[in-house]
């Protein structure tokens, strides 16, 4: 089972904000890669299949956004009818748990949104169970979380870094977590082009000197004559990012 989308946004944010470095967010979603079931929940035997739900119940039933549950049917993963609604067996078949029924104090008679062949069974105690799991299981990841942050603050504020760690830090805070370009040389880049909003990043390598780093940027953007070409551009940078010269560039 992938990880939950919301969890990854919120390190994704954090590493856009450069609140953890791009080796801490390896880490964590490893962590949670191993701590999220490979396997989804047995569906419960006593759910009904005969209901026919609106997307936005159908995203209630399993417990994900309206978003989402788009996401699952744009892929193929869920099936839904011709007029757009989907029956609980497409979601069960899917291998989805269908946890949160809406209207449960209506028979399916008179729910809103439902239709059905026979009436509404009353939820068991074992699906009661598999909904306690899963809340525990969510709580679980977060507390990971909470304590891989807390105990990584705790060791940057405690134990001394070496040279080397603090060096590394140094240079690669340089460098865009995203696509690997660096900040400065790509904001020198841009000035000296036609049209710096054609800039598109292609590749950035570097070359450790000791005092300062030669870097090479290879980048596409639009000539004077409109047309986009390839060029790159070599420079010597220092520690903190600034470009102190352009050694050599070319087509």
């Amino acid at each position: 089972m992938p990880i939950d989308p919301e969890v990854k946004k919120a390190l994704d944010l954090r590493l856009a904000k450069g609140e953890i470095t791009p080796e801490e967010y390896r880490q964590r979603f490893a962590l949670l890669e191993d701590t999220t079931p490979t396997h989804p929940p047995t569906p419960d035997p006593e759910m009904a299949d005969e209901y026919t739900l609106s997307t936005h119940e159908a995203a209630q039933a399993i417990g994900v956004t309206r978003g989402t549950l788009q996401g699952y049917i744009t892929s193929g993963r869920l099936q839904t009818n011709p007029d757009g609604t989907i029956d609980t067996a497409a979601l069960r078949q899917a291998g989805f748990i269908v946890r949160n029924l809406p209207h449960t104090e209506f028979t399916p008679q008179t729910a809103p949104g439902w239709t059905a062949a026979k009436p509404q069974k009353a939820r068991s105690s074992s699906k009661a169970g598999i909904g306690c799991l899963s809340v525990i299981v969510i709580f679980f990841i977060l507390y990971l979380i909470g304590s891989f942050s807390s105990d990584s603050q705790k060791t940057k504020t405690t134990a001394p870094r070496t040279q080397e760690e603090i060096r590394k830090e140094q240079i690669e805070k340089n460098f865009s977590a995203w696509d690997g370009s660096h900040r400065g040389l790509t904001e020198l880049i841009k000035k000296s082009m036609n049209d710096p909003a054609s800039y598109d990043h292609v590749e950035t390598v570097y070359w450790d000197k000791g005092e300062h780093l030669v870097v090479k940027t290879t980048f596409r953007g639009k000539n004077a004559f409109g047309g986009v070409v390839k060029n790159w551009v070599m420079a010597k940078v220092d520690l903190n990012g600034n470009v102190i010269e352009v050694i050599s560039q070319g087509p």
